[in-house]
């Protein structure tokens, strides 16, 4: 009768462990499916913890920031930031821990230079509704700010350029009727 029971054990044991080997490979692959999909992308996708370190990080994050994952992961946010920049991202960041999905521009440096990014922080809640992390994804819209700068500027000089046309054509006018 023991040796039944022991039988029983060992073989559900053993079916337990094939379940649990066959779904451990399928997470791994999912896994590497999205960390592939994630590299992939120019933007700056992360997950940041309660803590506020890096728990996820893709390949654009290793590039911007000249290190490699493993310098990355478990650093805080702060660490990776520096204080200045950390002081300008804090206010939002206590926002999304407060759990509002938050978007914001901001300027930051990168071992490429200065970026203006357009940013995306939103909570990832507990079975009690509290924040216990973030997801953030970044792009860089500093071309789209170039390009928005250069137009204001292009806008000005024409607004400069017809109020001088203007002056020119009631001076044209004007002598036009004093020469008459």
């Amino acid at each position: 009768l023991l040796a039944n029971y022991n039988r029983t054990l060992e073989q559900q044991v053993a079916q337990r462990t094939a379940a649990l080997q066959q779904s451990e490979a399928e997470l791994r692959g999912r896994e590497q499916e999205l960390r592939l999909i994630t590299d992939a992308l120019p933007a700056l996708i992360s997950y940041v913890d309660a803590n506020r370190c890096y728990q996820f990080i893709n390949r654009t994050h290793e590039v911007w920031f000249s290190r490699n994952r493993d310098e990355i992961l478990g650093k805080s946010v702060h660490e990776l930031l520096g204080e200045t920049v950390y002081q300008r991202f804090e206010p939002s960041i206590n926002q999304v821990f407060e759990g509002q999905t938050v978007t914001l521009e901001a300027e930051i440096p990168s071992s490429l230079g200065r970026h203006c990014i357009s940013a995306t922080l939103i909570p990832d809640f507990d079975r009690n509704a509290q924040a216990r992390g973030f997801h953030s994804l970044m792009t860089d819209i500093s071309e789209q700010q170039a390009a928005l700068r250069d137009r204001k500027q292009a806008e000005e000089v024409l607004r400069q350029s017809e109020a001088q046309f203007r002056e020119q054509a009631i001076l044209s006018d004007f002598r036009a009727d004093v020469d008459s």
